[in-house]
């Protein structure tokens, strides 16, 4: 009986022993350069949205002092300001640029392409 008992223990750890190597050389699939692509893609949208909505509020508080609307669109160095003080991380390359040059060139209130802007920045806001 004594053997049974051992041989029993035996095939049980035997078992939980393959069990536990064969999860370890399971791996997890690599994503495919197409789905790398999508998610760096997608980060960098969101970049450009999240950089959309700061430069609506830099602006609004510009106007909000008496700057005049001709003069209250982000600056470039305004912009890196505001990446700075966020504590925004470059998530994927090229995150930093977009979200600077998106900040950059949001237009100034009456020109072509504000409204647009504008209900851009408001539509993405998280």
């Amino acid at each position: 009986m004594e053997i049974r008992g051992r041989g029993r223990r035996a095939l049980c750890a035997t078992a939980a022993l393959a069990s536990m190597l064969s999860a370890c050389t399971e791996r997890t699939p690599e994503p495919t350069s197409d789905d790398k692509r999508a998610t760096h893609h997608d980060r960098l949208r969101e970049a450009g949205q999240k950089a959309r909505r700061e430069a609506l509020a830099i602006q609004r508080q510009k106007l909000s002092y008496g700057v005049p609307p001709a003069s209250s669109s982000p600056t470039e160095d305004e912009c890196t300001t505001r990446w700075s003080d966020l504590r925004l991380t470059e998530e994927t390359p090229g995150a930093r640029s977009v979200f600077i040059s998106k900040c950059a060139e949001f237009p100034a209130p009456a020109t072509p392409g504000y409204a647009e802007a504008v209900a851009e920045a408001e539509s993405s806001t998280p």
